[in-house]
């Protein structure tokens, strides 16, 4: 019936243009600064990935949708805070540049507990690193002076870049063009409903 289409899917959470301008903002102060390869990730396609799922069998999707809504289940908005800056896996052998998200409440881990449940009742293996929330500005490919990005991150390490309201918790396609991905919206669960 749906023969062997796969699509390429992660939950995540969109951040809004206030934030999306801020971090971007922050990646021109690091560009000036770090001496390397980096893939910076566009500002636009910043979110706040709960759990990227990889290649998903079509015949899935709806069973993610219907785990994405159990999880929103019961929770109200609630606000997230950008903060702090750093790199996986750390500063020596630095591979990816980050935001950090600070949270008065456990409810953005709450989300990612229950989906990770729903996930695994549907097929899904259970996420087996632990939960870090961030954003990720981009990914070092090499660097030419790795002293750069120390300098670079003292120098933003105090940027504000302000909070918002989590709204909804949206599963999106992604797909790789030649000029970047793109991705689309296929299902938004709002939070409070």
């Amino acid at each position: 019936m749906y023969g062997n289409k796969t699509r390429r899917l992660f939950i995540a959470i969109e951040l809004p243009d206030h934030i999306i301008r801020k971090l971007k903002e922050l990646q021109d102060s690091l560009k000036k600064e770090v001496k390397g390869k980096i893939s910076w990730s566009k500002p636009e396609n910043i979110h706040l990935t709960l759990i990227f799922l990889g290649d998903v069998s079509e015949e899935k999707v709806e069973g993610i949708k219907a785990s994405i809504k159990g999880a929103c289940e019961g929770i109200n908005q609630f606000i997230l805070l950008p903060e702090g800056i750093g790199c996986f896996p750390d500063i020596k052998n630095p591979r990816v540049i980050w935001v950090g998200i600070k949270t008065e409440n456990n409810l953005l881990n709450d989300i990612f507990e229950r989906l990770g449940a729903g996930l695994q009742d549907i097929g899904f293996e259970k996420e087996s690193r632990k939960f870090h929330p961030h954003l990720t500005l981009g990914r070092i490919k090499y660097f030419e002076d790795r002293e750069s990005l120390k300098k670079g991150i003292a120098g933003v390490h105090g940027i504000f870049i302000g909070e918002f309201e989590v709204k909804s918790v949206i599963l999106f396609e992604s797909r790789l063009k030649p000029e970047g991905a793109v991705h689309t919206k296929l299902k938004e669960i709002k939070l409070g409903g």
